[in-house]
């Protein structure tokens, strides 16, 4: 007989488990899962502060530039967005002089002279008499789309408007000269 048969099998030690973990590995878990939920925190934060611009910029695109009323619409689009980005209450109130300081103070873009000049045609076909579309209305109409897009694009959500409080002092707004981000 041989020696060797009378051995028996070799038992294998069980598997080390996972369980429990290292405090390592549950501190390296809490960093990981605390990243993961800062990052969807600031990304609905992000997306929540451009929600009103992305609306304003899909109504804009939307509206027909053949329509009579298009400046009106323009202007609304442009009002509520002020409204819900600057601090300022009466912003919504504005007119003439004080609307156009306004939207030039929040304006960050390059083509300053180009706004001006579309402010200048939108507030005029504010006030002129409704008349059917013609060709030179709809460029004019497709201009003020391009420009406001861009005037919407670049300024908002805004983070500071420089407007002298003289400008202001008849409304009776004492922040007109700073914005927050909201």
């Amino acid at each position: 007989m041989n020696p060797l048969d009378q051995l028996a099998d070799i038992a294998t030690p069980d598997g080390v488990s996972i369980w429990p973990l290292a405090l390592g590995y549950w501190l390296s878990l809490g960093v990981i899962v605390a990243i993961i939920a800062f990052g969807i925190i600031a990304f609905v934060k992000y997306r929540n502060k451009r929600k009103v611009k992305r609306e304003s910029l899909l109504a804009l695109a939307l509206l027909d530039i053949s329509d009579e009323y298009y400046a009106h619409r323009v202007q609304v689009i442009m009002k509520s967005l002020c409204s819900h980005y600057l601090p300022l209450s009466s912003s919504s109130q504005l007119h003439g002089k004080q609307w156009h300081t306004l939207v030039l103070s929040i304006y960050q873009g390059k083509e300053t002279s180009r706004l001006t000049q579309v402010i200048d045609n939108l507030y005029q076909a504010l006030y002129s008499p409704e008349q059917k579309a013609d060709q030179n209305s709809i460029s004019q109409n497709k201009l003020i789309q391009l420009t406001i897009k861009e005037w919407i694009t670049a300024s908002f959500p805004c983070k500071k408007v420089n407007i002298n409080q003289a400008d202001f002092a008849s409304l009776g707004t004492a922040r007109a000269g700073e914005v927050h981000n909201v």
